[in-house]
């Protein structure tokens, strides 16, 4: 049988060994890596949300709004927290005025986020946040309206489903109109909320500029009037004084598909005497 303060001796360096490694690693992750893995660990627990930015409106030259936007929100739903899809799509229908069985199937499900619905008014909103149904939310978001109608679309354009220009004026200033988005930062836990005492942050977003234009929306209207009885036209207003430097009060082309050529023609003349149809705005006003 071997000495047992033999035995005893190697005990206390093994364990000494142990201790030492232990301690070396204790040391390399609090004093070494400690600040580095504290940031990867927060680093996965944060958030980003994007902040849009409001885009600036388009106005005629007296200032009344031809393209602004507007407050809306889009429905959202956490599938996992929904106790009731039948009953909940059910009211929700109601307000939204959609099939409640396809409501029904979006409630359905183990899904953290999905859209109900888009850009909603705020009233809508405010109908369905009272029905306090679990699992609906909402998240902020905009809509581009055209409180004009028809009058000037031709020169303003239209916006896509994201947003962004796609004709005329929306499209030519898309970059001066749609401004910078901000942000938002937080920490988040296990449940998906924000943790109240984590880290935040917030940037706000700058709201795009707004194009003041020359034309006027009433002589516009006048325009509209007059020219709908024929099947094409192009009417052109403008201020007394030199072609070139005059501004231009109304624009307005009508015509089909079988006409355009001839609405071609038309406009090939106006540009030729150095008027400018489609650049005569104010950024800023």
């Amino acid at each position: 049988m071997a000495d047992p303060r033999k035995r005893g001796t190697i005990l206390l360096i093994v364990t000494g060994l142990v201790l030492t490694v232990f301690a070396g690693r204790l040391v390399e992750i609090q004093a070494v890596r400690g600040e580095t893995l504290a940031s990867e660990a927060l680093g996965q627990r944060m958030r980003v949300l994007e902040l849009p930015a409001q885009r600036g409106s388009i106005l005629d030259n007296a200032g009344e709004p031809l393209a602004v936007t507007v407050e809306a929100r889009n429905l959202t739903a956490d599938q996992t927290m929904v106790t009731d899809p039948a009953g909940e799509a059910e009211q929700l229908a109601q307000i939204l005025g959609v099939d409640p069985e396809v409501l029904a199937a979006r409630l359905t499900g183990e899904r953290r986020f999905v859209y109900l619905a888009k850009e909603l008014t705020p009233e809508t909103w405010d109908r369905i946040s009272d029905l306090r149904l679990p699992g609906i939310f909402s998240e902020e978001t905009s809509r581009r309206i055209y409180p004009a109608g028809d009058l000037g679309a031709n020169i303003v354009g239209f916006v896509g489903a994201e947003g962004t220009g796609l004709g005329g004026l929306e499209y030519a200033y898309e970059e001066t109109l749609t401004g910078t988005p901000g942000e938002m930062r937080y920490e988040r836990g296990p449940s998906g909320g924000a943790i109240p005492t984590g880290a935040q942050s917030r940037t706000e977003a700058e709201p795009g500029t707004t194009i003041k234009l020359t034309i006027d929306r009433d002589i516009q209207f006048i325009a509209l009037e007059a020219i709908a009885r024929y099947r094409q036209g192009v009417v052109l207003a403008m201020e007394e004084g030199d072609p070139g430097t005059r501004e231009v009060l109304e624009h307005l082309v009508l015509g089909e598909e079988e006409h355009l050529d001839w609405i071609d023609t038309q406009l090939s003349m106006i540009e030729d005497i150095g008027i400018d149809l489609y650049t005569q705005a104010q950024i800023g006003e």
